[in-house]
């Protein structure tokens, strides 16, 4: 069984979530519990969590996948930034572990210029987040698209971020990958082909143990490999291509065991998320 899923709304309310999942029949689901696009936000009150809870007993639904905000940024050289995107971070934890969603997904983000400095700072915040991270959830890094003053493109960028989070105390129990499609395409690892993904994913194994990775962005891509555009395609429209996803569903244990998460366009009179759906299970072999 694949979990197959997409980023849903949360308009109306945290619970209203788990109707968007069940309009698109989907057994996995990633959402912001928060503001994306702001530092101010609405606290959890008895009632949110009560209601998130009974509507997750409802559908049954286990694998949820909180994502960070878009302001947040872990790895910037300025103070002020810096200290907010901590208590954001602190915060998203702390909110995940009262609703019972057990993934939150953290850019690494961006130094500024002052790689020293941005690594520096994001060791930081693994550190202040491993020191009160709940049991119940795991923090997982996402891979970047290798944009200007990036911080976790590479493979090798990846597993310095992984000795890191070890020398720290992450462990396979509260720290992990996400691996986003279009960001390790756009990256460098080029994904157009079957045979040029298995090549991508084998050394990102030799890297970071595929086993650390928890979650799957599964996006198409905009922009050429090595392009460092973060430009995300509806599947089987962009540069990956669909054999490559066939290959990637059909062939890996990864896709089988983690949820694969749609980040792809909803365009106004075109694709969206359904259309997208539609294509991968046509192409999953059960």
């Amino acid at each position: 069984m694949h979990y197959l899923g997409a980023h849903v709304s949360i308009a109306g309310g945290l619970h209203k979530a788990f109707n968007e999942a069940r309009k698109l029949d989907i057994n996995t689901f990633q959402v912001f519990t928060r503001n994306p696009r702001g530092w101010k936000f609405k606290p959890l009150d008895d009632d949110i969590i009560a209601k998130f809870h009974h509507a997750k007993k409802e559908s049954g639904i286990e694998k949820i996948v909180s994502h960070m905000p878009y302001l947040p940024n872990p790895c910037s050289p300025d103070l002020e930034q810096f200290q907010k995107s901590l208590e954001a971070l602190l915060e998203e934890l702390d909110r995940c572990s009262k609703l019972g969603v057990p993934f939150v997904v953290m850019h690494i983000g961006h130094h500024k210029g002052q790689a020293e400095k941005g690594w520096k700072n994001f060791k930081i915040a693994l550190e202040r987040a491993f020191e009160v991270i709940p049991s119940n959830v795991m923090l997982l890094a996402e891979n970047s698209a290798g944009e200007r003053n990036s911080i976790g493109t590479t493979p090798e960028d990846l597993q310095k971020i992984l000795a890191m989070a070890e020398e720290l105390g992450g462990n396979s129990r509260n720290f992990g990958f996400c691996f986003d499609t279009c960001h390790a395409h756009a990256g460098g690892a080029d994904l157009s082909t079957p045979e040029k993904f298995a090549e991508a994913l084998d050394t990102f194994h030799d890297a970071i143990d595929l086993s650390r990775i928890q979650v799957v962005h599964l996006n198409d891509a905009k922009a050429p490999p090595g392009s460092g555009l973060d430009r995300h395609e509806n599947i089987g429209d962009g540069t990956i291509g669909i054999e490559s996803f066939k290959w990637f569903l059909n062939e890996t244990d990864l896709a089988r065991r983690v949820p694969l998460i749609l980040e792809t366009p909803i365009r106004k009179g075109g694709k969206s998320h359904v259309d997208d759906l539609r294509i991968l299970r046509k192409i999953v072999q059960t």
